[in-house]
C-alpha cells in the first residue's frame, strides 16, 4: 500500500508540472501546492507507519513533524486558493482535489486505527489529537477558500471531496477525543 501511494505521488508530482505549465498561474500554482499537501499527507501516513513498526521517540518526533508539515501545507494551499478561477482551471484544480481525497482518507483511517498503539503514548495521544484538531479547522479553511475560487458549476464536486476528508477527520478525532460521561 505504501508502495503504491508513493508511486500515485511521483505521478501526480508529474503531471502536475505538465498541468500547471498549461494552467493559468494561479490555478498552476493552486493544483502544484495540492500536489505538495498529498506529498506531505503521504509522508506523515509513512510515520504512522514508521511508528506503529517501531514505537521510537524519533518516530513520534517523525510524526509530530510530518503533521505540522501537512498543516503548513494546507495553509500555503488556502494561500494560493484565493483568486477566481476560470472553468478549466477549476477542473484541474477540481481533479488534484479528487486525487488528493484517497490519501487523505487512508491517512486519517490508518491514524484512528492505530490508536490502540499509540496509547501506550500519553504523548503520541495528545499530540496527534491536538494536530488533527488543527488540521480540520485549517482543512475546513482550504474548502472555503477552493469553493469560493472554483466555478459555482464545480462546487458540487468539491463539496463530495471536502464531505469524504471531514468524516474522515470526525472518525480520526472520535478515535482519539473521548468525552467523559
Amino acid at each position: 500500500m505504501v508502495r503504491f501511494i508513493g508511486t500515485y505521488v511521483a505521478l501526480a508530482a508529474l503531471f502536475s508540472g505538465a498541468v500547471a505549465s498549461s494552467l493559468g498561474s494561479s490555478a498552476g500554482v493552486v493544483v502544484t501546492d495540492l500536489n505538495d499537501l498529498t506529498k506531505q499527507v503521504v509522508a506523515l501516513n509513512n510515520s504512522v507507519n514508521a511508528y506503529g513498526v517501531n514505537p521510537t521517540y524519533s518516530n513520534f518526533l517523525g510524526i509530530v513533524y510530518a503533521s505540522s508539515a501537512v498543516d503548513d501545507a494546507v495553509k500555503k494551499t488556502t494561500a494560493s486558493a484565493s483568486t477566481p478561477l476560470s472553468d478549466a482551471d477549476g477542473q484541474a484544480v477540481l481533479q488534484a482535489l479528487q486525487q488528493s481525497q484517497p490519501i487523505f482518507v487512508t491517512t486519517l483511517e490508518n491514524l484512528a486505527s492505530k490508536e490502540a498503539s499509540f496509547s501506550k503514548s500519553n504523548g503520541l495521544v495528545l499530540a496527534i489529537a491536538k494536530d488533527l484538531v488543527l488540521l480540520t479547522s485549517d482543512t475546513a479553511s482550504l474548502s472555503v477558500a477552493v469553493l469560493t475560487a472554483i466555478p459555482c458549476a464545480l462546487r458540487g464536486g468539491v463539496g463530495v471531496v471536502a464531505n469524504a476528508i471531514r468524516a474522515a477527520f470526525v472518525d480520526a478525532l472520535n478515535a482519539y477525543v473521548t468525552t467523559p460521561e
